[in-house]
């Protein structure tokens, strides 16, 4: 089965970010101990895991994944299935700022790149195919 490498609409994730993104936040102070650095980290996770060709499987543990690794905690550590509980509490602002990212995302990550990069080798094909029969 192909994955759906569509850019989302900003409604279409919004769900997922306000139902994780308190978690993902305290993870994130709690692995680097820097409320800057932990929104930081709280954006770039979302944006990875929501913007990926796979975001069909569970949302969660891939949350909890793209933190720790953001917080720059080797791959081979234990997975967390669930994010911990927290009592961060994610400000309007940071809310914001993580749509932002996820949407600026969906049309700078490579498989948007490719596909706008495919479609201007189409075109430039197409021209010289016809520009070569017009000389013809």
């Amino acid at each position: 089965m192909e994955a759906n490498l569509e850019p989302q609409s900003r409604e279409s994730f919004e769900a997922p970010v306000r139902e994780f993104e308190d978690r993902v936040l305290g993870y994130a102070r709690a692995l680097v101990q820097d409320q800057a650095r932990a929104e930081q980290i709280t954006e770039r996770a979302f944006a990875a895991v929501l913007t990926a060709p796979d975001r069909g499987r569970a949302l969660e543990p891939r949350l909890a994944a793209a933190t720790r690794k953001l917080a720059g905690y080797k791959a081979g550590g234990p997975l967390l299935p669930t994010l911990p509980a927290s009592d961060s509490r994610v400000s309007r602002d940071l809310h914001q700022r993580i749509l932002d990212t996820v949407e600026d995302r969906q049309y700078t990550s490579n498989p948007a790149r490719s596909r706008l990069i495919a479609v201007g080798i189409a075109v430039l094909v197409v021209a010289a195919v016809g520009l070569a029969q017009l000389q013809q």
